[in-house]
């Protein structure tokens, strides 16, 4: 299946020291990285009538895994690494990144009949793209025996990650890469980067730089003409307002994750096609209104770019960037050799944490306790298995906003786990912070919410900064959320007309 074709994920390394010889690579794997839509265009002309059902016989995974082993990873730009207006359009591309909202199912023409301008008909496939490419003179037509069925995800940088976390997550760079320029139209690309850059202004991070308020003020770039709903300047405002986070894709997954659909806060990793195109694309004739519907439902490409998955593997829960995966020969051979130094390490561990707690050893085991629980299942409302712990009598700052404690816990803790997420309350802090994810219907997205975290993630919460004051109906609302991820580990998003809650592991 496609989604194990990423195999065995490599271990990261740190940023300083992931650069790698270039590896060399066969004809048909260059074509992979650089033109993997044209891969399937050949396996598609080649399928004949078998492929026109479903398209589920349409990928190229069998290539991709050849290119994974012959060491194509290293190669393959990371876009937790550079932006996407600096890759190549058209060219595969990898991403490590949360699941924020898994959005309904969307049909599309997975075949249309190209007629060229001397008359002749082929067939052709819109798997893993938006727009069509058409030569000079010919138009198309949707086959209306053919509609397919994929997905839209919205995809996060993984909220509260460490700068070591980040950087292992990334991986290996060969040197040598091709630094592909990105073949959009210069305007085009202008736009993506005015806007990329007024995202990394806007918001109120909570801790993490991927956390951002959802009172951003995004400038909102021009859009191009693509149909005429797709002008509506009010639901582009709205988007780019209330946009998830910047630095967030939307992914249109085509085929089945590890035999199940993904779901909201799942870690994963994927190789797609990364597409920023929102120029004019050919509409196929009688396809325009339901291109014209689906399209008012998406932000334009320049403010949350599409990438169309070849492959998604999804992370197991235990994910770390530098171990090896769970369960393989690799992890097995790795606790072999870190059995022999145990007693060494966990006492390392329990020093660090008492040092940052005042020379008391017992809290700094209750701390270590805490910060590898994990929920091993639910008895009702309570979690088993997930601790929780109250540090008190914290010794007060002398002159600093707050007790040296909660810094002193936040530094030993993103040293050892790659998640770690803080929140300094204060009422001004309840009464604005946005904690809960939210739909916003207009601009038909799911705002992000600071405790919207992945599992394993360890969240540090810093109460002695709260003084007399007076909260208001969301200060109230939070401190439900907060309460509610604490006791019963669980986080109810917020849908305007109701409340779905979601399990959680922090």
């Amino acid at each position: 299946k496609e989604a194990g074709l990423a195999g065995p994920r490599p271990r990261g390394r740190i940023l300083d020291t992931q650069s790698a010889a270039m590896p060399t690579l066969p004809s048909d794997a260059q074509t992979l990285l650089h033109a993997p839509l044209s891969l399937v265009d050949e396996l598609f002309a080649a399928s004949g009538s078998g492929a026109l059902h479903t398209g589920a016989s349409v990928h190229i995974g069998e290539a991709l895994t050849e290119a994974l082993n012959a060491g194509a990873r290293s190669v393959i730009p990371s876009l937790n690494a550079v932006r996407p207006e600096h890759v190549e359009m058209g060219a595969l591309v990898r991403l490590v990144g949360m699941v924020q909202d898994v959005r309904d199912p969307e049909y599309y023409a997975g075949v249309y009949e190209e007629f060229s301008q001397d008359g002749q008909v082929a067939l052709r496939t819109s798997k893993y793209r938006d727009a069509r490419a058409l030569p000079p003179g010919a138009h198309c037509q949707m086959r209306n025996d053919c509609i397919w069925q994929r997905t839209p995800v919205v995809c996060i940088p993984i909220p509260a990650r460490t700068d070591w976390a980040a950087a292992a997550i990334i991986g290996e760079v060969s040197e040598g890469a091709p630094s592909a320029a990105c073949k959009m139209p210069s305007t085009t690309l202008k736009r993506a980067a005015e806007a990329s850059e007024d995202s990394d202004d806007a918001g109120v991070a909570v801790d993490d730089d991927a956390m951002e308020d959802d009172t951003s003020t995004t400038k909102k770039p021009r859009a191009p003409d693509v149909c005429t709903p797709c002008k509506s300047a009010s639901a582009e405002t709205a988007f780019a307002r209330s946009a998830p986070v910047h630095g967030s894709y939307l992914l249109k997954v085509y085929d089945g994750v590890d035999g199940d659909e993904l779901r909201v806060n799942d870690l994963v990793e994927i190789y797609g096609v990364l597409d920023l195109n929102d120029n004019d694309a050919p509409v196929l004739d009688g396809d325009a209104s339901m291109l014209d519907s689906e399209r008012q439902l998406q932000p334009p490409a320049s403010l949350q770019p599409r990438l169309h998955c070849v492959a998604v593997r999804r992370l197991e829960p235990k994910f770390h960037p530098l171990l090896a995966t769970v369960d393989s020969r690799e992890e097995a051979l790795a606790l072999e050799g870190a059995r022999a130094n145990v007693t060494e390490l966990r006492g390392a561990v329990v020093s660090a944490f008492t040092s940052v707690l005042g020379g008391d050893a017992l809290a700094a085991e209750l701390m270590l306790l805490c910060a590898i629980s994990r929920v091993l299942t639910h008895h009702g409302e309570m979690p088993l298995g997930k601790l929780t712990l109250n540090v008190s009598a914290c010794p007060p700052a002398a002159g600093a906003p707050r007790s040296p404690v909660f810094d002193g816990i936040r530094e030993t803790l993103s040293a050892l786990f790659p998640f770690v997420s803080s929140a300094i309350l204060t009422i001004n802090e309840l009464n604005t912070a946005a904690y809960v994810p939210a739909k916003d219907h207009d601009a038909n997205c799911l705002r992000f919410g600071a405790l919207q975290l992945p599992a394993g993630a360890a969240l540090l919460v810093d109460e002695t900064t709260l003084a007399p004051g007076q909260l208001k109906e969301a200060g109230v609302r939070n401190v439900g959320a907060l309460s509610q991820l604490c006791s019963k580990q669980k986080l109810a998003f917020d849908f305007t007309y109701c409340a779905v809650e979601f399990a959680a592991d922090v």
